[in-house]
Parts: C-alpha cells; sequence; structure tokens
C-alpha cells in the first residue's frame, strides 16, 4: 500500500485532483491510499466532494512561507510515500519543495506547462521549480511533453502524458448539469499581470459591450479580480462565485467566452465555445493552433471581438478535437502509481 498525501489550496488544484482522489477512492483503494491537505492559500476549501483529510493552522489566504511551515510541520509527524501536487500555485510549490528536502518523492499533476516568457508570474517560476524537484510528472498533452523531455531530457526526467483531468471531472458529472439561459457571454479577468492594464482593458470591454448591445454578458466576479467595481452595462450581469456543476452549465449553453484563466480556456475547449484570450502569452496554445480560441491580448485588439463573433466561420473550427485529452487522464495516473515498478 502506498501513502500518497496530496496537497491543494485553491479552486482550480482541488477541481484537478478530485477525478484522481475519487477514482482512487473507489477502485484503487487496495493499492494507493490518498489523503488530502488543503493549505487554505484561498478563502474557501473549494471541494465540496471530498472533505479535506487535513488542513493548515492559519487563516486564509496565507503567503507562501506560512504555507510552506504548515506543511513540515505536517510532514514532521507523517511521512508519506510521496506527495502529490498539482499546476503552479503557492500550495504545489510549498508541497513539493517540503517534500523534495525530506527525499519524499514528488509527484506532479500538470506538468510542462511553459510560456516561457516572465509571465503568467509567478506561476511561469512555479512551474519550472516543480518539475525540477518531481519525481514523475504528469503531463497533459503533446506540448506539454516535448516541452519536458526537451528541458529536462531522459532518463533524468520520469514524465507520462495523461491528458488533462478537468475533463475527467467535466466528463464525470456531464451531462446531469441544470438548465442556463442560452447564448449568454462569459467573460471572466483575474490574473496578477492583468491588473496594470485592467483599466485599459475594461474601456476596450465596454466598447464590446456597446457594440454587442444585443447580446446578453455573464462577467464572473473571481476572488482574485477588479470587476466588482466597475459600473456595468445594462447588458452586463455580474456574478458571484458559482459550484462548479452550474459553473459548467452557463459555460455548455453560452455563446462564447472572453477570459485570462488557463481552466476557462480548457473547459471551452471541452464545449466547443470560442473563446477570446486577453493576454500577451498562454500556455495553452493548442486552443489557438486548432482554431477553438484567438490569443487577443490586453490591448486595442479587444475591439475586435464583436467581429469575430459575428464572423466565426473565418476561424473557429468547433469540430477539432479538445486538446486536452479524452476523460482518462485520472485513470493513466493511477494505474502508473498503482504499479510498484514504477516505483524509486
Amino acid at each position: 500500500m502506498k501513502r500518497i498525501l496530496a496537497v491543494f489550496g485553491t479552486r482550480p488544484e482541488s477541481l484537478k485532483l478530485w477525478p484522481i482522489i475519487k477514482l482512487a477512492r473507489e477502485e484503487y483503494a487496495d493499492s494507493l491510499d490518498i489523503r488530502t491537505y488543503f493549505t487554505r492559500q484561498s478563502e474557501e476549501k473549494y471541494i465540496s466532494d471530498i472533505e479535506p483529510d487535513y488542513a493548515g493552522k492559519c487563516s486564509a489566504g496565507v503567503r507562501f512561507g506560512q504555507i510552506y511551515m504548515g506543511i513540515e510541520s505536517f510532514l514532521d509527524d507523517n511521512t508519506p510515500n510521496a506527495v502529490m501536487v498539482q499546476g503552479d500555485t503557492f500550495s504545489a510549490l510549498a508541497g513539493s519543495q517540503a517534500a523534495y528536502f525530506r527525499d519524499i518523492p514528488v509527484i506532479h499533476v500538470e506538468a510542462g506547462l511553459r510560456t516561457f516568457r516572465k509571465n503568467p508570474w509567478p506561476e511561469e517560476m512555479i512551474r519550472c521549480q516543480v518539475d525540477r524537484m518531481a519525481w514523475v510528472k504528469f503531463s497533459p498533452n503533446v506540448k506539454a511533453e516535448k516541452c519536458l523531455q526537451e528541458e529536462l531530457g531522459e532518463p533524468k526526467s520520469m514524465s507520462l502524458m495523461t491528458g488533462n483531468t478537468i475533463i475527467d471531472r467535466i466528463g464525470m458529472s456531464w451531462p446531469n448539469y441544470i438548465d442556463m439561459p442560452e447564448n449568454m457571454i462569459i467573460c471572466q479577468l483575474h490574473r496578477r499581470e492583468s491588473w496594470e492594464q485592467f483599466e485599459t482593458m475594461m474601456r476596450y470591454l465596454g466598447q464590446v459591450f456597446l457594440y454587442m448591445a444585443d447580446e446578453r454578458f455573464s462577467f464572473l466576479s473571481h476572488p482574485n479580480g477588479k470587476v466588482s467595481g466597475y459600473d456595468l452595462p445594462g447588458n452586463v450581469r455580474l456574478i458571484t462565485a458559482l459550484e462548479y456543476p452550474d459553473m459548467m452549465s452557463l459555460l455548455a449553453h453560452c455563446k462564447a467566452v472572453i477570459t485570462d484563466s488557463g481552466g476557462l480556456i480548457e473547459e471551452a475547449a471541452y464545449f466547443k465555445k470560442p473563446c477570446f484570450i486577453l493576454r500577451d502569452e498562454t500556455e495553452r496554445m493548442e486552443s489557438v493552433e486548432i482554431g477553438l480560441a484567438k490569443l487577443i491580448g490586453r490591448g486595442k485588439d479587444i475591439s475586435a471581438i464583436p467581429w469575430l463573433i459575428r464572423n466565426l466561420g473565418a476561424w473557429f473550427n468547433p469540430e477539432a478535437s479538445c486538446p486536452y485529452g479524452d476523460g482518462q487522464a485520472s485513470r493513466r495516473i493511477l494505474e502508473f502509481l498503482k504499479d510498484k515498478a514504477n516505483w524509486p
């Protein structure tokens, strides 16, 4: 029996680790014991399906040092066979670093994402650091796997392309979602690197709302965002955080997505929704390359969104396969971990 500690502290981590944990407890309990540690990085635990087995003692919204010290203290009394982290958060970095310094193998889920630029900051640095500390890296697609091979090489890099577990998460519940109004356009902005240009971005988005006055927009209020302080026009509705099934219902019935969120890019691709990425770079270029998304930037090109929506035939390819997997990523991960021959 291998004991694995899954560390998470934000909603995206919990959503992407949940399918692994759920499947492990349902079908792999005889060989894998996965316990969860919630760092309290965000305000809520953000996972209603599985209660955390352990939680840090700090208050919500903690900094990296506090997260790290909490995991360190926990590992003083508990020594798992491996620590599992997901993505590129402070919790992922702290969990990896605390385990690495104790010579506990690190498992990195969704490894290999890169922009090869400073942004997204500090996520790009965290990804690179975690991948270098990880014993095994589960990459979500061909591009990420290639990055790992070229950057870390073999045999130092032990990696396996599995797909993205967020596709597993959607598939485990879909189509059991509630009905939502059709043809809403979803907006969300929350990245740190958007903050300095937020006024400019909102000015151009205001033009989009004006040009598309006959359309309805749902602007998602993110805990890390700034939109709640803006006076939005009548065709734009501000929505507070939704439970994940409700969010997927909204996405499944929407007309398009305007976002700087990496997770929404992946989810939009699953539902084949046109996605406009308000960033200067993205680690999810797969969606752009196959015609499911447009990399718009944070400036005047935002004002081109109405034309792009009204002329989808010029660029959008709804026949493209979702580039983030087939919904079997969690099973591939668990099959690898189940095999004792794969362990150090």
